[in-house]
């Protein structure tokens, strides 16, 4: 075997099968210049095989055949493989003790348990099994605190599962995630069955919170029809002029749409742009009515007080008759104008009705003072009447005396030549007397039929 079979760039065997010889001192010595002590850990049997010695945690075996007659430097040769491997192992630990997160080291510490008893190595195996051994140890502390941490974040994404915050749990549920991470690997028996656990916890929210928002889509979409109808009510509104009745109406719609929920977000602007532009065209459209009604009392308030002036000038006339017709046709003009403002309407009335009720109490004031003296007059008249009633009666009733006595005067004239003179003159006497009776008797018919 040449010396490019056997040595690598370091100056070691690549098979480590067999070594070459070289110098004593390099031999004895590894480059950091402490005696490598080979026969402590294996031995040469008499065919120049290199064997291990046994160790308490495996059982020594052939790793090796020496060429030549130098035993130091070939068991020495396995010595610094050895040194190798402490070397890795010192690396690997001081990774391990400057990281935080132990549990990520588990690899590489069981694949360092599984390679490091098969090589083919002379040294101190049990002190380096041990040390990684340790490190094992170490790290199985730290999975079993990674698993207790992850069980408890198992138990928060429990509790959240259950939420209906929709909005806030998916961030608390993130965190428990990015915590997840963090905490780092656990058991690999355990890796699987765990991460499903926590998986699925989480995945019972969402799961709630996918149906959640597929019933508030349903209902949305239920929504959306709900306020279509109460937009084509509205619009059918919209151009009423029934001003009192629809606008109780509309504001029933408004209550019925403030009853429901919203719709889908696409269609949250247009469909309250709809409902909304049909009432306000009603609003618009009752707010010019009742703007063109005010434009419009107030002509009529200044109508109306024309109205009043020409009354109030109107209080002291004495042109009865003229005047009265007048007021009327004033009264029939104030009638064929519309209302006036209603804070107007009380006292414009009243300063037109007292115009005109001026006028008419003076008028009626006047000819009740005429009836009074007419009255009067014919008060005095009747009594004048009464008493020539009574004159005339007690006349008559004197006349009617004298015709009686004239009538007994008559019959007892004697006979004689005179008899007849006296008769005739009795005769003419109670015919004078009869025809003042008839005068004085019409009279009296004629007062009488009078009063």
């Amino acid at each position: 075997m040449t010396d490019t079979d056997i040595k690598n760039n370091e100056g070691f065997f690549s098979n480590g099968e067999s070594i070459s010889h070289g110098d004593e001192k390099n031999q004895k010595q590894n480059k950091d210049g402490f005696l490598l002590k080979g026969e402590e850990y294996g031995y040469i049997d008499n065919d120049g095989n290199i064997h291990q010695k046994d160790g308490t945690f495996f059982k020594g075996r052939a790793i090796g055949k020496m060429k030549g007659n130098n035993k130091d430097a070939a068991l020495n040769y396995f010595i610094l493989k050895f040194k190798n491997l402490e070397k890795k192992y010192d690396s690997l630990k001081h990774d391990f003790d400057n990281d935080s997160n132990k549990a990520k080291f588990l690899g590489k510490i069981r694949q360092m348990l599984e390679s490091v008893p098969t090589a083919d190595a002379l040294g101190d195996f049990d002190s380096l099994i041990s040390k990684i051994k340790k490190l094992e140890e170490i790290t199985l502390i730290f999975l079993d605190k990674n698993l207790a941490l992850k069980e408890n974040l198992i138990r928060e994404a429990e509790t959240l599962s259950l939420s209906t915050d929709w909005k806030g749990t998916p961030e608390k549920l993130k965190k428990l995630d990015e915590e997840w991470k963090r905490i780092g690997p656990v058991a690999k028996e355990k890796m699987d069955e765990l991460w499903n656990r926590f998986y699925n916890t989480k995945q019972i929210f969402f799961d709630n919170r996918s149906r959640y928002f597929d019933e508030m889509e349903n209902e949305r979409q239920t929504n959306l029809t709900a306020k279509e109808n109460l937009c084509m009510e509205a619009e059918k509104l919209s151009n009423s002029t029934d001003w009192k009745s629809t606008a109780e109406k509309l504001k029933h719609l408004d209550e019925e749409w403030k009853k429901l929920g919203p719709v889908p977000k696409e269609d949250a602007d247009s469909i309250w742009k709809r409902f909304n532009n049909a009432k306000q065209t009603f609003w618009d459209n009752r707010k010019k009515f009742f703007a063109d009604m005010d434009r419009e009392k107030l002509a009529n308030l200044s109508k109306k007080e024309k109205l009043c002036t020409e009354a109030e000038h109107l209080i002291y006339s004495t042109d009865w008759k003229n005047t009265g017709e007048h007021l009327k046709y004033l009264q029939s003009e104030w009638k064929k104008i519309g209302p006036v403002p209603k804070e107007k309407m009380g006292e414009i009335w009243e300063r037109f009705n007292s115009a005109v009720q001026g006028f008419f109490e003076n008028r009626t004031r006047f000819f009740e003072e005429r009836d009074m003296e007419r009255t009067q007059r014919h008060k005095e008249w009747q009594e004048r009447m009464q008493e020539t009633i009574e004159r005339l009666e007690e006349s008559i009733s004197h006349d009617e005396n004298i015709l009686e006595e004239l009538n007994i005067k008559l019959n007892n004239v004697r006979p004689g030549n005179r008899e007849q003179e006296i008769k005739n003159h009795y005769w003419d006497r109670i015919d004078l007397i009869k025809t003042k009776i008839e005068q004085k008797r019409r009279k009296l018919e004629d007062i009488r039929s009078k009063l």
